[in-house]
């Protein structure tokens, strides 16, 4: 099943697709993106330390307390993907901007929401705008960004993503503790208003081409139902039916049955949600895997940390977001430094191991160390631990993801890594909560027994059962009892997630390394000759360090020079390919020769140059010196490029020269000729205004000669105001012309700029190598 939608064209300030923007660009771009998803990060994070007492005044358990997160997590779970596809095809800005008014929205109906269920619909808006900006932010990143530079643009990203998560816990307490829970989510609301405005304002993307949009409808649908089915199912096994039982195998069903028909879906449809091919990349299934178990670990950190702190050890919900600083800051400065890192290396693997490794170390250690009677600093030391890992593998998940596809599908396999993190996120909480409702009330069930009849008398209070979230009325020893219930089971949850973060450590530990390209796309454009359309110097002097490691190469000496950049190199060898001597670096351009065919006579008669034997005594092996063939090889390509330089420098004024000779003539044409048809309009009208002054006044129509003098001299006043708006035209018309002369101009000194450029980094590599160059060595 899919949906036909007609692409809307983009505005026509965008950029072409595929070309390259500067640092600036891209920053004014990264503004709007960045206050977007700040915006979003932060309404996450700052109704985590308020959820607690948003429970308890909506009279929720902790089962629904899970809910309220789990609905948010599915949504965001399931729009994901579907507008990361459609980011592929119509407009991001446009989707972008939905997603930030579906958030306001979500946001106002969470604010003023009476019951649970009002607020898990909300919570579920919210969701699928919180999708369709993690889908839209990475697309448009991988759109604009090469891999190579993409770290350094991470990096700024993970710092808002912690920022956010650092000042939404305290805000959100600070909040909650001074005003009134509902304030956290109408105060994202201006947030959201301002972060449109940037959009609207900053925000130019790629054209693309107008094409039909078959959405996947059947796809989305399935994939919600597989996603949804093992939740449901860890929600309400072991309480409202056994762990093995007919409804467990029910829900078992529905999840391998949807699976699949989603499967067949997404490798008959045009337009999957999910590219099937994508997924066939072992990078991005690796990743994916990396992805799920980080989304647990992330996700149930965020969610249940601060619920430690409330229930677990009485604290106000702003100490609680106090609290959760050493796992936040530790995110903050891994993920920028690690994007940093990875920028300037082009290697993202070793960040990623070291992250592995932390975040399931983190976790353990919190599972194994944390009770009620934990003091804080041990608790602080494994926060920032895993802190650590999450920020290590966040960002680098979908970096390297993005560095193996096509430019075309980094929305859709960025939208997939979102999907499955997420999908392992809402999971994960999902599993976790059930695990904490159901030993929370043993526990509870099991210390109210141990106080006799009267802790049994005092419990009768808790009203809506041993999950109720509203404790603050209870009996001193009863709000003890259940704190450290809460408090002794939260390890058990982060022992879970550290479990769980073995299959990110495994994935990236199998994973192999592909370098960061420095492009956007997979391969450079190229032209009807199939040479590189864009070439830049540093990378044509590059190709210069490609070792030959049999001594081999063509002998041919190939330059090309494209009018965005020039690319040269050296090839030494023999004409026939069998060099000899030492390894030489192999190295590309046009003109010059070399190789035995300058040694060897006989070589030279089969080519056809002159025949000659060779004196007694006469070592050909001896005479060849490697340092002397790099640098006459070295000097013709010197030569090569500095002829070119000056031949493109040349012709480049040249035109100039001639197209300002041409436009000084046209305009002297133009004014000469628009002076004789003054003078001569002149001299008619004087003519008709001085020929029988008795018979100026113009007689009635159809009388005499004088109405047809009058009409002829009304004619000649149109003709001079024709002549008039005809010399503003042309004025206009020579105006235009010579701006475009000086367009093209400062176009011809640029590129002439370029090859002076590439000329002194070729000079300077030269020297180098020839410095480096042992001399006589064989």
């Amino acid at each position: 099943m899919s949906t036909a939608v007609a692409e809307r064209s983009p505005a026509a300030d965008q950029h072409r697709a595929g070309e390259e923007l500067s640092h600036k660009e891209i920053l004014e771009v990264m503004v709007g993106l960045l206050a977007a998803l700040f915006t979003a990060l932060i309404s996450s994070t700052i109704v985590s330390t308020a959820l607690p007492t948003i429970m308890a005044q909506l009279h929720g358990t902790q089962r629904q307390y899970t809910w309220v997160i789990t609905a948010s997590l599915l949504a965001m779970t399931i729009s994901t993907p579907i507008l990361g596809k459609l980011a592929d095809l119509i407009n991001k800005k446009l989707l972008i901007q939905a997603s930030i008014i579906l958030f306001v929205l979500g946001s106002i109906g969470a604010g003023v929401s009476q019951e649970i269920w009002q607020m898990m619909v909300a919570r579920a808006a919210q969701g699928v705008a919180m999708g369709g900006l993690t889908a839209m932010t990475q697309a448009i990143m991988g759109t604009i960004i090469a891999p190579r530079q993409r770290g350094r643009y991470t990096g700024y990203m993970g710092a808002v993503m912690a920022v956010a998560t650092i000042s939404g816990p305290l805000v959100g307490g600070w909040i909650t503790d001074s005003w009134n829970w509902r304030w956290v989510f109408f105060v994202c609301v201006p947030l959201a208003v301002i972060a449109l405005f940037l959009l609207q304002t900053t925000l130019k993307l790629p054209q693309l081409p107008k094409r039909k949009v078959r959405i996947d409808v059947g796809g989305a649908f399935f994939l919600a139902i597989t996603a949804a089915a093992p939740m449901l199912w860890v929600t309400f096994a072991g309480k409202d039916y056994d762990w093995i039982s007919w409804e467990s195998a029910a829900f078992a069903a529905t999840f391998v049955v949807a699976a699949l028909v989603a499967l067949i879906i997404e490798l008959r449809h045009p337009e999957p949600i999910v590219p099937i091919r994508v997924l066939k990349n072992s990078t991005t299934a690796l990743m994916i895997i990396a992805g799920m178990a980080v989304g647990v670990g992330m996700f149930g950190a965020g969610t249940f940390l601060t619920q430690y702190f409330q229930l677990g050890a009485g604290y106000t919900p702003t100490k609680a977001g106090l609290m959760t600083l050493p796992m936040i800051g530790a995110q903050l400065v891994s993920s920028v430094v690690g994007g940093q890192i990875v920028s300037r290396t082009g290697r993202w693997k070793p960040i990623m191991i070291l992250g592995g490794f932390l975040l399931v170390g983190g976790f353990v250690g919190l599972g194994i160390d944390l009770d009620h009677a934990t003091p804080y600093w041990h608790t602080a030391i494994w926060m920032a631990v895993a802190g650590i890992g999450v920020g290590c593998l966040i960002q680098n998940i979908v970096l390297a993801v993005q560095n193996t596809v096509d430019v075309k599908d980094i929305g859709a396999s960025s939208a997939t890594i979102s999907f499955f993190r997420s999908l392992g996120g809402a999971v994960g909480v999902s599993v976790l909560g059930a695990v904490l409702a159901d030993k929370v009330e043993t526990r509870i069930i099991d210390g109210v027994k141990a106080l006799g009849p009267a802790g049994a008398q005092a419990a009768g209070k808790l009203g809506g059962g041993a999950g109720n979230l509203n404790i603050e009325g209870l009996p001193a020893p009863i709000r003890t009892l259940i704190h450290n219930a809460y408090a002794d089971t939260f390890g058990l949850l982060f022992l879970i997630a550290g479990i769980a973060g073995i299959g990110a450590l495994i994935a990236v530990l199998l994973v192999r390394e592909v370098p960061l390209r420095t492009t956007v796309a997979m391969q450079p454009k190229v032209d009807a000759g199939g040479a590189s359309a864009q070439v830049s110097g540093s990378e044509a002097v590059a190709t210069m360090a490609a070792p030959v490691t049999d001594g081999k190469s063509s002998g041919n000496l190939d330059t090309k020079v494209n009018s965005n950049g020039i690319g040269i190199g050296i090839g030494i060898g023999n004409d026939n390919g069998n060099g000899s001597g030492p390894n030489v670096p192999e190295l590309v351009t046009k003109t010059g020769s070399g190789g035995d065919a300058d040694r060897n006579p006989a070589i030279r008669a089969e080519t056809g140059g002159p025949m000659t034997e060779p004196s007694p005594g006469w070592d050909p092996a001896g005479l060849d010196d490697p340092a002397e063939r790099v640098s006459v090889a070295a000097l013709d390509v010197l030569a090569a490029a500095q002829d070119r330089a000056r031949a493109q420098e040349a012709l480049g004024h040249e035109k100039v020269t001639e197209l300002l000779g041409r436009l000084d003539q046209l305009s002297h044409e133009v004014d000469a000729a628009i002076g004789a048809f003054h003078r001569q309009m002149q001299q008619i009208r004087e003519e008709l205004l001085s020929a029988e002054p008795g018979r100026r006044s113009p007689a009635p129509d159809g009388v005499g000669g004088d109405g047809l003098r009058q009409y002829e001299y009304n004619l000649l006043l149109d003709s001079q105001q024709t002549a008039d708006r005809v010399t503003r035209l042309a004025r206009a018309e020579a105006e235009r012309t010579l701006d475009q002369a000086e367009q093209e101009r400062a176009e011809l000194q640029k590129r002439i700029d370029q090859l002076r450029n590439v000329e002194r980094e070729i000079t300077d590599r030269i020297s180098t190598r020839l410095r480096t160059t042992p001399v006589g060595e064989d």
